[in-house]
């Protein structure tokens, strides 16, 4: 993909805009994510071509989708795992360790 000195710029501030923002709301966010749809947006307006704002909106829509069924699906593997931790059969076996430890 070719930049421009100026589509760079725009685009890397673009990003830390966006990183600023989701750090001060406590979101962990990748720098890849954000930044490579900028460049494609500014690489397709540097060759002339429009912009389609449905599709970009389906894409949005989708990104923002995978992010939330990703997220959900961390928390319930997170939650199975701790709950298995906790109240698993071998949950007795930890506390024992550590009295006999101390």
């Amino acid at each position: 993909m070719r930049v421009t000195l100026s589509n760079g710029f725009i685009a890397n501030t673009c990003v830390s805009l966006c990183l600023f923002c989701a750090s001060f709301f406590g979101f962990t966010v990748s720098c890849t994510y954000i930044l490579a749809p900028c460049l494609l947006m500014l690489t397709k307006k540097d060759k002339g071509k429009r912009l389609n704002l449905l599709k970009a909106a389906m894409a949005v829509l989708f990104a923002i989708s995978i992010t939330l069924g990703s997220m959900l699906l961390s928390v319930c593997v997170s939650w199975l795992l701790l709950s298995l931790d906790y109240n698993g059969p071998y949950n007795s076996v930890g506390n024992y360790i550590n009295y006999n430890i101390n």
